[in-house]
């Protein structure tokens, strides 16, 4: 098992910026979303995020995991998180070389770019879009294009705070606010982000479900078989992991790359996908009931609708283990897809068997196109009970150490792909998150209306989750901030 101590880890990461190898846990977070209009006060700016006169320092990866350790062992609750991430235009007006992904391949040199890398591009960028099926900038949130173009607006970095205490993130993101014009750096974009959680306390998403639940584990006190400690929101319950071990990897493996802007064998940043995901929620639970009814599911048995779309039931229970929900305390996540070879369980549709094949492709690198996440979601419950409310959803973000081959991979070829899982079967796109190209339509699925037996009935669903706004960030070490901080030789 790779996976290391805590103390270990604060010894040997001291130099990563937190929320990388361990998601920093707070129930509200501010994404602030700013421009350098100015290099010389930015990056006096970045030097105070550091040293915390800007009355916010930044989070290392040490600082993190002692404060876990103190509210583990004292429930002492930790500090204001922060962490500060940039894109490649802000890393460049910073007068430094723009870090690069783990196994680039030089695909990018058909559309004539061969010298740029997918995080050069960004995510904005028309290749991009085209690669993932995003939608016109039209659609977007108002702020990540400049008004009735397609041409993306300047973001040059996010700073991400985040607290248990909601008027305490506030007030850090207004103290913030306020000193930016003096700093060179202009404000262009803030989300909040919410944490839900069902009755169990477990986290979920808008539609309900239980999310966050299959992860790269890279710490031993946070593996499912290690013995628990303490009594902190974040403990482990007890599961063995002997047919799907979360803990195989390392972070050098998954999520983080040698930064080139740092000093010392312990730079090592992360590349992060940021994604602002609307979610219909009504129309999807008025969805769920139609599909029920279409399948002539019975009483009691109408949640496996809902579980045949995400491959688990609300209460995070996977679908493949039973036909009912019920499987918490712990969230199961010691599966596999081996003994439903034919899909007459979870279809081969279902999101979390789209995106975490969990070794169906038979191919050994199938595990290092896994992710990091780390999104939270924004809006409220009661805002989502509104047909004309304000906007709810996921603020998606994951880190990993090549954006090319982890995210956009999972979203090309898996997600959008009608033929991944099993050509054969042609499964259809993820009915959550898969996206089609401006007028295609998206399919119907093979739904089976009896648990395990082979009758089905088709049938469309979809279209419930958009896209809002997003980008492409480099998380670099601190030692790496520091040189950002500090102006190139004959720069300004």
């Amino acid at each position: 098992m790779p996976a290391i101590t805590y103390q270990a880890a604060i010894d040997k990461y001291g130099d990563v910026q937190g929320n990388i190898i361990k998601g920093h846990g707070r129930d509200h977070a501010a994404l602030l979303f700013v421009e350098f209009t100015n290099p010389a006060p930015a990056r006096e700016w970045i030097r105070s995020l550091r040293t915390g006169e800007a009355g916010v320092r930044l989070t290392s990866t040490a600082d993190q995991l002692r404060e876990t350790l103190r509210f583990k062992e004292f429930g002492i609750p930790g500090n204001l998180f922060a962490m500060l991430l940039l894109s490649a235009s802000g890393i460049q007006k910073l007068g430094q070389a723009v870090p690069q992904e783990a196994n680039q391949t030089p695909q990018l040199a058909a559309q004539g770019l061969p010298h740029q890398t997918v995080f050069e591009q960004g995510m904005r960028s028309a290749a991009a879009r085209q690669r993932l099926k995003d939608p016109d900038p039209k659609q977007w949130e108002k702020g990540w294009f400049e008004s009735g173009t397609d041409t993306p607006t300047p973001i040059d970095a996010l700073l991400l705070l985040a607290d248990d205490d909601w008027e305490g993130v506030q007030h850090a993101a207004r103290a913030i606010q306020e000193k930016l014009p003096a700093a060179g750096v202009e404000l262009r974009l803030v989300d909040w982000g919410h944490s839900l959680r069902n009755d169990n306390g477990d986290g979920i998403e808008h539609f309900g479900y239980a999310d966050g639940v299959s992860q790269p584990i890279y710490l031993q006190q946070d593996a499912p078989n290690h013995e628990p400690e303490g009594t902190a929101k974040d403990t482990p319950l007890w599961e063995d992991v002997d047919r799907w071990d979360p803990t195989l990897h390392t972070p050098e493996e998954l999520v983080l790359v040698p930064d080139s802007l740092g000093s010392g064998a312990g730079a090592m940043g992360s590349f992060m996908v940021y994604r602002k995901l609307q979610q219909q929620v009504t129309a999807f639970k008025e969805a769920e009931e139609r599909l029920a009814r279409r399948l002539g599911l019975a009483p009691g048995d109408e949640e496996r609708a809902g579980a045949m779309l995400v491959g688990r039931y609300e209460d995070g229970t996977p679908l493949v283990e039973r036909g009912a929900q019920g499987l918490i305390s712990p969230i199961v996540n010691n599966f596999t897809y081996a003994e439903d070879e034919k899909g007459s369980r979870c279809p081969f549709h279902a999101h979390i068997r789209k995106t975490n094949p969990r070794g169906e492709t038979k191919h050994p690198e199938e595990r290092l196109h896994m992710i990091t996440r780390r999104g939270i979601p924004f809006g409220s419950a009661e805002e989502a009970k509104k047909e004309d409310g304000k906007p709810v959803g996921l603020l998606f973000m994951c880190f990993q150490r090549s954006i090319q081959q982890q995210f956009e991979f999972i979203q090309s070829s898996w997600a959008n792909d009608a033929d991944f899982l099993f050509g054969q079967n042609k499964p259809g796109i993820d009915p959550i998150i898969g996206q089609v190209d401006v007028g295609e339509d998206r399919g119907k699925y093979r739904f089976n209306y009896t648990y395990g037996a082979s009758g089905c009935r088709k049938s469309s669903f979809g279209g419930f989750v958009s896209l809002l706004g997003g980008e492409y960030f480099y998380a670099p070490s601190l030692s790496g901030l520091d040189k950002l901080a500090t102006a190139p030789e004959g720069a300004n």
